[in-house]
């Protein structure tokens, strides 16, 4: 009976140690996607409408995609742990605002940052949008 107990206890703490390190994964993913989006919100200047355009390469339309991505290093031994993919898609909405008969584009970018990681064989990814208008 003792047995029994031990060996659930062990499985029990088993996978309460795993939800914690995937939580933990999960966390540090969203902060690797929430940097991205941080460093395109904040990339200048960025006003298309001027001759020539000022448009940083990063608020290009396109995707870029970025292997190797860290996601977790260990703390202690330094040893890097968890690496995923890194990709950013930039696009042009085409949103545009009619005024006194006149339409105008409104310039903005939207942003989608998807970072996706693998842990225990089990795929991951975390994705955050966002838009960015010119500084005009």
């Amino acid at each position: 009976m003792l047995s029994v107990v031990a060996a659930t206890s062990f499985v029990a703490l088993n996978r309460m140690n795993f939800l914690a390190f995937s939580s933990r994964l999960y966390s540090e993913a969203q902060s690797v996607a929430e940097n991205q989006v941080d460093i395109l919100l904040t990339k200048g200047p960025f006003d298309p409408t001027r001759t020539p355009a000022l448009i940083p390469t990063e608020l290009q339309v396109g995707t870029t995609t970025q292997n190797g991505v860290l996601i977790y290093v260990d703390p202690v031994t330094g040893q890097t742990v968890v690496t995923g993919t890194m990709t950013t898609t930039v696009s042009d909405p085409g949103l545009t605002q009619t005024l006194n008969s006149s339409t105008a584009n409104l310039n903005i970018r939207k942003i989608k940052v998807e970072v996706d990681y693998t842990f225990r064989n089990i795929p991951y990814s975390v994705v955050m949008n966002t838009l960015r208008t010119a500084d005009q």
